[in-house]
């Protein structure tokens, strides 16, 4: 019979398609790290390195990155975002895939997402879908509560990730009407408020805004100034309280640079001295700097010169966002 004669040539065909199909994707398998978030190299099998927080391969050449995806490219970290660039890196480009939607990432294993502009995914040992609604806290100063923008704007991202329900919400008590600790309405009176009210697991908090505006500081600013370790001090007691409250995660983000000069001048002191608080914090706190996304962009700040414009919140809840779920806090 004609078809039976014609089998063999149907499954040499199907097998050349089979083989193009195969050649033409990735060759990487559902358990291989490429683009996870990771804190080492530990962290990254297959051969992988921890570069900037990403189990990605050092390259030359977009060739040399083919062999994990059709859509794989050889790119310098300076076009990464400023937050996933490091000075430590041992290799000046790895692969990447870059994305304008999570769309652009779906044919790669392992469910990631885009993450303004490349492919990101949880690490392997993120435990998501383990906190429940009104587990996280936003604390802090102007630069959350005025318009509440950037709250809005993680809840959104949280959803779209499945990390938070249709109709679940962060706690926000952030407000403008705070005083540097000590005072009347400090941070730690916020926290306070929200342990009362329920459960405390993650806390998001801005440190430092009342005292770079309010601190009287000799010139030039400096380390010793009364004002910012009255910053330091509180700060420390705050994290204090959480960790023996069982709070799990802390994210401190720091406030992009003022306009103003001498605001500048205080939080370049205050800076190093909060990042080196969270490092050295009793509750896992993970320190995110704005201001390197925010540099040079004067657009993502109000005329006050210290609070985000709608584009500037969009801005920070993705650096916010992306910090998370690096250290897969609150996923």
């Amino acid at each position: 019979m004609a078809w039976v004669r014609a089998l063999p040539v149907l499954l040499a065909l199907a097998l050349v398609a089979s083989c193009r199909s195969e050649e033409s994707g990735p060759i990487t398998g559902s358990e291989t790290h490429f683009l996870s978030w990771c804190s080492s190299d530990g962290s990254c099998d297959g051969g992988f390195e921890c570069v900037c927080g990403v189990c990605t391969a050092a390259c030359s050449l977009s060739s040399q990155c083919e062999e994990l995806g059709a859509s794989a490219e050889c790119l310098a970290l300076g076009e990464k975002p400023a937050d996933q660039t490091c000075s430590d890196a041992p290799a000046g480009a790895t692969c990447e895939v870059a994305c304008d939607g999570d769309a652009d990432c779906f044919a790669l294993p392992g469910e990631p997402r885009c993450d303004r502009g490349f492919c990101r995914r949880l690490a392997s040992d993120c435990a998501a879908g383990e906190l429940g609604d009104g587990d996280v806290v936003v604390l802090g100063d102007s630069f959350f509560a005025d318009s509440g923008a950037i709250t809005g704007e993680l809840e959104r991202l949280a959803r779209e990730r499945g990390a938070l329900g249709t109709n679940a919400q962060y706690r926000d008590y952030s407000s403008s009407l705070i005083t540097p600790f000590g005072g009347g309405a400090d941070l730690a009176d916020q926290y306070a408020s929200a342990r009362d009210e329920g459960s405390v697991r993650v806390a998001i908090v801005t440190i430092g805004g009342p005292d770079i505006l309010l601190s009287s500081c000799p010139e030039p600013v400096d380390a010793t100034c009364a004002g910012l370790q009255n910053a330091v001090s509180g700060a420390e007691a705050l994290l204090q309280q959480m960790a023996d409250d069982g709070v799990e995660s802390v994210i401190d983000v720091s406030h992009p640079d003022p306009v103003d000069a001498s605001f500048n001048a205080r939080l370049a002191a205050l800076r190093p001295l909060l990042q080196s608080v969270c490092a050295g914090s009793p509750v896992r706190c993970h320190f995110v700097d704005l201001a390197p996304t925010f540099e040079g962009h004067a657009e993502y700040l109000l005329p006050d010169g210290l609070n985000p414009t709608s584009e500037g919140a969009g801005v920070a809840a993705a650096v916010i966002w992306s910090a998370m779920q690096r250290h897969c806090v609150a996923q």
